[in-house]
């Protein structure tokens, strides 16, 4: 017997086992690329749906909400703040977030929103106003947003106005 004769077997063998190896992998590649594909694209629906959801409790809800960027510019807001300040949802996104304070108060917006950044989070009464100049006494609760919707760094502001300050015995809204 030489050595030919042995690697003669041995070759057949291995095409043998390559090419079953070749069916094997292409059969399971399919399907783990399908389950992929599955898993992506439930992923993806369930990503659609929670920002339907968010959107649809975001425009639903009693309280003004506007959320801002990272660089303090309005990304969005609801159907409540559109009517709050008396301008529409284009005119709102855009804007600087301190833009809805009256122009005496813009230094206080600004100390406000660093201790937003500092504290993560803040409650306050201030004053803002309408498109019309109408000064709105208002209380203010702002938070950091999670990672979705909004981009990582924004934050959301949700103002509660009020007709009277006597809910807030007291506080003087500046």
């Amino acid at each position: 017997v030489d050595r030919a004769e042995v690697l003669d077997g041995f070759g057949w063998s291995m095409a043998k086992v390559a090419a079953l190896r070749t069916v094997l992998f292409a059969f399971f590649g399919a399907g783990v690329l399908s389950l992929w594909w599955g898993l992506r694209r439930a992923t993806m629906l369930a990503r659609f749906r929670e920002q339907a959801r968010f959107a649809e409790l975001l425009d639903h809800a009693r309280d003004a909400i506007v959320i801002l960027g990272p660089d303090q510019v309005i990304l969005g807001t609801n159907a409540e703040a559109e009517s709050l300040f008396g301008r529409s949802r284009s005119q709102l996104i855009g804007l600087l977030g301190c833009g809805l304070w009256p122009a005496d108060q813009q230094e206080a917006c600004r100390s406000q929103l660093a201790e937003l950044l500092e504290q993560g989070e803040a409650i306050f009464p201030t004053t803002m106003v309408s498109a019309a100049g109408v000064r709105l006494p208002v209380t203010s609760v702002s938070k950091q947003c999670g990672s979705r919707p909004p981009p990582p760094g924004s934050w959301q502001g949700t103002v509660r106005a009020f007709s009277t300050t006597a809910l807030f015995p007291g506080v003087k809204h500046t």
